[in-house]
């Protein structure tokens, strides 16, 4: 008859007695093993699930971003507004949406809603000020130069002024310079416009934003 094995264990054994008092173990606590691999299979299945979605959003957010840009060109500015906005709502990439709000501000200064261009841009600005390596991606100079057109195209010279307190590392202080100048000319107030030509010149004297017309405004002295 053959023996229990159970009653074959030499306690003596420390091999034997670790094998016991694990079966023990796994027996008095197989529910709780049960039930936390049940819950570790869940997240995994949960985070694939998601990694999934994350993918597909990203895709769709892409093309969606393409196709607004091609409406934009064609000057269908309420079906890129759509697009745009969606990309802005759904997009899993902050790069993207960046991205999707200063073609989104562009669809509003085209047609001449320059407070509305400039809150999305203002929008997009805060996001990136949000991420610790925001301000050297290449995004943030692209939204203070779109920015700078629409101060220019509503002649918002003030507002031109004071980027010159920034720090960029494209946009250099001489070509802010030229364009603030240009934003008083066009304004019709020829004196700050000549004063900024004479700072631009003074501080910048071989810059190749100092223009021909400058050099002759000097030359004559009107500056």
């Amino acid at each position: 008859m053959a023996s229990d094995p159970k009653t074959d264990l030499n306690e003596n054994d420390p091999l034997q007695l670790f094998v016991k008092k694990s079966l023990e173990f796994l027996t008095t606590y197989k529910k709780y093993f049960i039930s936390s691999f049940a819950v570790i299979l869940i997240l995994i299945v949960g985070i694939v699930l998601y990694i999934q979605n994350q993918q597909k959003l990203l895709i769709t957010a892409k093309n969606n971003l393409t196709e607004a840009s091609k409406k934009l060109t064609k000057k269908k500015y309420s079906e890129s507004e759509k697009l745009f906005l969606k990309v802005i709502n759904h997009s899993p990439d902050i790069n993207i949406i960046t991205r999707a709000k200063l073609g989104l501000s562009n669809v509003y200064k085209y047609q001449n809603k320059y407070s509305e261009s400039v809150r999305i841009l203002n929008s997009a600005l805060e996001d990136i000020n949000k991420s610790t390596d925001g301000k050297s991606s290449i995004e943030y100079e692209l939204l203070y130069r779109a920015l700078i057109s629409i101060y220019m195209k509503s002649k918002d010279c003030e507002n031109i002024s004071k980027l010159l307190s920034h720090d960029f590392k494209i946009t250099k202080k001489d070509d802010l310079l030229l364009e603030l100048g240009r934003c008083y000319e066009k304004k019709g107030n020829t004196k700050k416009s000549l004063i900024v030509f004479k700072k631009l010149l003074k501080e910048y004297p071989k810059s190749p934003f100092v223009t021909n017309r400058i050099k002759i405004l000097n030359s004559s002295g009107k500056i």
